[in-house]
Parts: C-alpha cells; sequence; structure tokens
C-alpha cells in the first residue's frame, strides 16, 4: 500500500481514538496525543490499525467500490493481504 495511503488512514485511526478518549471521564494523557506529536512506533500501529480497516471493508463492500476509491496498486495490495 502506498505510503501516502497508509499515513491517511493512520492518520483517522488515531484522530478517532483521541475523540474516544476526550469522551472518557479520565483518559490517560498518552491516549490525548495527536497524530502530529506521536512517535513513529505508535504511528506505526494505527498506520496497521487502518490498513486492517481497509482489507475488511474491501471484503465487505467489494473490489468494485474500492476501485473508485483507490489505485489500483493500492487495490492489488489489500486484496493480495486478504
Amino acid at each position: 500500500m502506498k505510503a501516502e495511503l497508509r499515513e491517511m488512514l493512520g492518520k483517522a485511526v488515531r484522530d478517532e481514538w483521541v475523540i474516544w478518549a476526550q469522551e472518557q471521564t479520565n483518559p490517560k494523557p498518552s491516549h490525548l496525543v495527536p497524530w502530529s506529536e506521536l512517535d513513529e512506533a505508535n504511528k506505526e500501529v494505527d498506520r496497521r490499525i487502518g490498513e486492517a480497516v481497509a482489507r475488511h471493508l474491501a471484503a465487505l463492500v467489494g473490489v468494485p467500490m474500492l476501485r473508485i476509491l483507490l489505485s489500483e496498486d493500492d487495490v492489488r495490495s489489500l486484496l493480495e493481504r486478504l
């Protein structure tokens, strides 16, 4: 999967995580750290979660819908991992 897409997916995962953490009564400070301040290891975790969600989406909506949203290389990369 292209680095730009992995980055976008990882950032989306982190953004949603921070929103969830802000809704908690007493969130851990580390749960509130935005993407731009994360270390590389935590960014990679979020990228992998984003990729996994994209693979599951591919399985649910099918390849034709993905081809509208993603490049052919990205679709191929996701399908290889299913």
